[in-house]
């Protein structure tokens, strides 16, 4: 099943170096946004190298959870058959509610990245609040593709 879904990604590219778009999808548990879920689009070129196999190029993502949420756009490559994949660019972070170890209806600025192996990924990001001199690191854990 998993094996499907990361090939389902790679969508109609026939060689390395055609155009090839994905879907990336996830849940994680992360900070300040607590419980969460990302919906994603990766567009790029078609990498094979014998059996491994990825795209390689842009990443649109969204992602909402129960303390805020937070809108991507960077760089992003996913492999298979190694199940290895990462991003980084830039981010915008909302919170409300109650959040994790941050303030309440807040917006923030920065540069975030996460890294993926297997049904396993890491986030981390650092942003700085709109209306005042103060950062905020951000983390997570949980699995997307």
């Amino acid at each position: 099943m998993l094996l499907m879904l990361v090939t389902a990604q790679i969508g109609f590219a026939q060689k390395s170096g055609d155009l090839a778009f994905g879907l990336l999808w996830g849940a994680h548990v992360t900070h300040p946004q607590k419980v969460s879920a990302t919906i994603g689009l990766i567009g790029g070129r078609l990498e094979t190298d014998g059996n491994l196999s990825g795209i390689s190029g842009f990443s649109i993502e969204a992602e909402a959870g129960l303390g805020g949420a937070r809108g991507f756009i960077g760089h992003a490559a996913y492999f298979r058959p190694a199940l290895f994949g990462y991003s980084y660019g830039f981010s915008v972070l909302r919170t409300w509610r109650n959040p994790w170890l941050a303030k309440s209806e807040k917006w923030f600025i920065g540069f975030s990245g996460d890294a993926s192996f297997f049904l396993g990924n890491f986030k981390l990001g650092l942003y700085r609040r709109s209306d005042k001199n103060s950062f905020l690191v951000s983390s997570g854990v949980g699995f997307k593709w």
